[in-house]
């Protein structure tokens, strides 16, 4: 699938799987709900998954963290919580390393793909369906960051009920003054902001960063002449707006008011994100869906891939 095409079909996808993963989870077997805290990981896109479902799991009141892979072995043995593995293609090395050090049990695989090696490593497994994605994810991303907000509702005993976006559509700019990105954001629009950051360097290829409104006026402020600043989220942001356009050297800015569920929220921001880096990519002749550089060894073809290397 094409980056323009998964763009333009992701949002009718997404009623299907809060409709139908529930009982997909209501069909696992391990002792899921019984768990008074979790522990949530991933790689790249997927990373902001786990930081989402992390945040909702703590809005429905069981405790939770997101944490990068590595760090995951040593704090499960720590708690004997267990691990939610989040990954698109469930093919990721790390991720099945991951699994493979948790103690037996306790790892349940979070997925698109169908069947993936990542399954197996974990033991249990459950996906949003193996919904086709492009190579710069599209709905492969907002498909997992609904299906991570139904698992969270799953395990507080709600059902999920999939709010339509409440905030204005993206304004026009430049792409032409673009030499980098910054992505500020309330922090439950952090995890759409980590994925938008991640798409425009991948698919525009200039540097991009998210950070969270707080963090962002302890310095990066600073350096904001030079590139676009997309603040996403509420009245705190105004400030900053006014003070950039009111600055030394006037930064281009865009801000975006976003409210109400922080599900709803994170999906507009993703696709507003998308937005910018297709006209990034269009200002500067790059075919979104190639890649410069290919990593041989960050994704399996099976678990036993994994064993004899």
């Amino acid at each position: 699938m094409r980056f323009v095409d998964g763009r333009a079909r992701q949002l009718e996808q997404l009623g299907d799987i809060a409709s139908r993963l529930p009982a997909r989870l209501d069909a696992l077997t391990g002792p899921w709900r019984a768990a008074t805290g979790w522990i949530c990981t991933g790689i790249g896109a997927s990373a902001a998954v786990a930081d989402a479902t992390a945040d909702r799991l703590r809005r429905n009141g069981i405790a939770a963290v997101s944490l990068p892979p590595g760090d995951v072995p040593a704090f499960a043995a720590g708690t004997g919580w267990p691990v939610l593995l989040v990954s698109q293609s469930g093919r990721s090395a790390e991720l099945v390393a991951t699994a493979q050090a948790i103690p037996g049990g306790r790892g349940l695989a979070l997925t698109n793909a169908v069947a993936p090696p990542l399954a197996a490593a974990a033991g249990e497994a459950v996906d949003a369906g193996g919904l086709a994605d492009s190579r710069a994810s599209t709905v492969g991303f907002t498909a997992l960051l609904v299906a991570g907000h139904v698992f969270a509702d799953w395990c507080a005993g709600v059902a999920t009920d999939l709010p339509a976006p409440v905030g204005k559509p993206l304004p026009a700019t430049d792409a032409a003054s673009l030499s980098f990105v910054d992505v500020v954001a309330d922090p439950d629009l952090l995890p759409a902001a980590e994925y938008g950051a991640l798409i425009i360097r991948e698919v525009g290829r200039i540097r991009a960063e998210a950070l969270e409104t707080r963090r962002y006026l302890h310095g990066p402020m600073e350096s904001a002449p030079g590139g676009l600043t997309v603040l996403a989220g509420g009245e705190r942001l105004d400030r900053v707006a006014a003070q950039l356009a009111a600055g030394p050297a006037p930064a281009p800015v865009l801000r975006w008011a976003v409210a109400g569920d922080p599900l709803a929220g994170q999906l507009l921001v993703a696709q507003g994100l998308q937005e910018i880096a297709a006209r990034v990519a269009a200002y500067r002749g790059i075919e979104p869906d190639e890649f410069v550089y290919d990593q041989e060894d960050t994704k399996l073809s099976t678990i036993d891939e994994r064993k004899s290397s």
